[in-house]
């Protein structure tokens, strides 16, 4: 549950959203954000080509429409 609310935050919100997330569940929270901060250099690169990709997309096949104008 905590992984996906904070699924698509950044990191410092991420930590946030997993430690609002596990405190009332009763749930060690130093061991969840140890784990994000081991994962989240491998996870961000892939994160990021995730959202620029689309935008990218997107401004190539509205080029010629925009051009055209």
């Amino acid at each position: 549950m905590a992984g996906i609310a904070s699924s698509s935050a950044p990191s410092v919100i991420g930590l946030s959203t997993i430690a609002f997330t596990l405190d009332p569940l009763g749930l060690p929270t130093s061991v969840a954000i140890i784990l994000l901060i081991a994962i989240d250099p491998i996870v961000d690169p892939i994160l990021t080509a995730l959202n620029v990709h689309p935008n990218c997309a997107m401004t190539v096949l509205f080029w010629p429409t925009i051009t055209t104008r």
